[in-house]
């Protein structure tokens, strides 16, 4: 009688185990996202102690009958739980098998990175460079299935803030930051920003011999135009003279020899390669170019009078070494 007790006992756990691990315990996710933290937790009749194991997991903290698990990279990942009861006597085990579905990844791509020294101070290291007021562009790769949202700290996005790409009017000058959240077919998503240092693009200015009237330059054919920079903060010049020929001087001149209205254009970079532009028309008279009439050797401290018999749309008088007693524009 005593052997059959023991056989019904034996058998009872055998049975208890066998049904214990067919049974689902553990409730939590079984899809997740890498990377992504989750809660786990099971409850046993009479069960004491709870042994948990995990596969393909950053980290997991076990807690009695509770378990937190921060998951690993895209792959599949385990748990396995054996309860015991106060006897250290095995009444349960279990088994999930977890889906890990991968993050987006995510590398913001545009021209404008280099980071440059503008007036002799570094801007803050890793920042990108913006000029104000000049449009960049910002993209992702275009992932199917993908959602996408960005965002513009300290900057203006022009159109849709939903794309893979965005173009971003850098506004206010300090430092500023770009930001994409991507969420992908699988529901994960994923993040990355970047600061941006937008700043003040220079500012182009100058002035000219003959100088210019109701916003024009008036020439005769053949006679040379001198122009000077008043540029604040360039440190390259372009002109652009509008009949074929340039300058990359600060300061320079040019002789217009076929009548007609030019464009002149003068574009004005910084350290950063942030860009001013100013233009005036340049109107080119079929007139001769004006012969002075003077006397060859004055004094010291004489008053001479210049004259031309050229007859020209205007007129601008200029200069060295001396200085104009009335009207420079006779």
């Amino acid at each position: 009688m005593k052997k059959l007790s023991v056989l019904l006992f034996l058998f009872s756990i055998i049975s208890i185990i066998t049904f214990a691990q067919g049974t689902q315990i553990v409730h939590g996710p079984t899809t997740v996202c890498a990377e992504e933290a989750a809660f786990y937790n099971a409850v046993v009749s009479n069960g004491k102690f709870y042994n948990w194991n995990v596969t393909n997991a950053q980290s997991f903290l076990p807690s009695g009958n509770f378990l937190d698990v921060v998951w690993g990279n895209y792959a599949t990942g385990q748990i396995t739980l054996i309860v015991e009861d106060d006897l250290r006597n095995v009444i349960w085990t279990n088994t999930i098998n977890v889906t890990i579905n991968p993050r987006p990844q995510l590398v913001i791509q545009t021209g404008s990175k280099n980071e440059c020294i503008l007036y002799g101070e570094q801007f803050p290291s890793g920042c990108w460079t913006a000029c104000q007021g000049i449009p960049i562009t910002y993209s992702v790769p275009n992932n199917s299935g993908s959602t996408y949202q960005w965002q513009a700290t300290g900057g203006t996005i022009s159109g849709s803030s939903n794309s893979n790409s965005v173009s971003v009017f850098w506004s206010n000058i300090g430092i500023g930051e770009i930001k994409i959240v991507e969420t992908n077919s699988f529901g994960c998503s994923d993040s990355i920003k970047h600061c941006v240092n937008a700043i003040a693009p220079p500012l182009a200015n100058f002035s000219s011999v003959p100088a210019s009237s109701n916003g024009q330059i008036q020439l005769c054919k053949n006679s040379t135009l001198y122009l000077t920079d008043n540029s604040t903060d360039g440190v390259e010049w372009d002109w652009d003279f509008g009949d074929g020929f340039y300058s990359s001087d600060r300061n320079t001149s040019h002789t217009y020899k076929i009548p007609g209205t030019y464009n002149l254009t003068m574009s004005v970079y910084n350290e950063c390669r942030c860009i001013d532009t100013k233009s005036i028309s340049v109107v080119v008279s079929d007139n001769k170019d004006p012969e002075i009439i003077c006397p060859s050797v004055v004094c010291e401290g004489d008053t001479v009078t210049y004259h031309t018999t050229s007859i020209c749309p205007n007129y601008s008088w200029s200069i060295k070494n001396g200085t104009i007693i009335g009207s420079s524009t006779d």
